[in-house]
């Protein structure tokens, strides 16, 4: 089951050393930057980890399972349409996508509602890959982070929880 209290607590913790040294030469930029990246990685990591659970629910060869692991070792990074759903559809198949939009839909799920945020961290986090320059203000805030992982989380858990339960 996947769970936002380790993430949350991260951005958190982030956003009272944000506040904390806020004015500081650098310090909120790289608080923000950390909060970007850890919010990043926990998606990714978390579409990978409801794949990967289904796929050792329902797979049962150690070939397939090799087949499964290039696909998710192929797929880098969490914007919607350009990874997860691709990595879906080579793991569960366009049917089982469309049932499974469908499900979550009938739930009052709707990944268009993240789909933008994704896009606009997929973004973002390019950006904080880069070294900071003296000037520049970071939008990318960790209450910014807080507040996306709370539209993103629902999304994300009702995936997981869909997936449980279709096969």
């Amino acid at each position: 089951m996947i769970t936002d209290s380790e993430i949350s607590d991260t951005l958190v913790l982030l956003k009272d050393h944000y506040d904390a040294e806020f004015g500081v030469k650098k310090m909120p930029e790289l608080y923000s930057k950390i909060a970007l990246l850890e919010l990043c990685g926990w998606i990714e990591d978390s579409m990978d980890e409801i794949v990967d659970n289904f796929t050792k629910r329902t797979v049962k060869t150690n070939d397939y399972l090799q087949v499964f692991e290039s696909i998710k070792e192929n797929t880098h990074g969490f914007q919607w349409d350009k990874h997860t759903r691709r990595m879906l559809y080579s793991t569960i198949g366009v049917h089982n996508v469309e049932k499974l939009d469908y499900q979550l839909q009938h739930k009052g799920i709707f990944i268009q509602k993240v789909e933008n945020i994704l896009e606009i961290l997929w973004k973002e986090r390019g950006m904080a890959h880069t070294h900071t320059i003296s000037g520049n203000t970071y939008q990318f805030t960790p209450s910014v982070c807080i507040g996306h992982l709370r539209d993103i989380y629902p999304v994300i858990k009702g995936i997981s929880e869909e997936m449980e339960t279709i096969w």
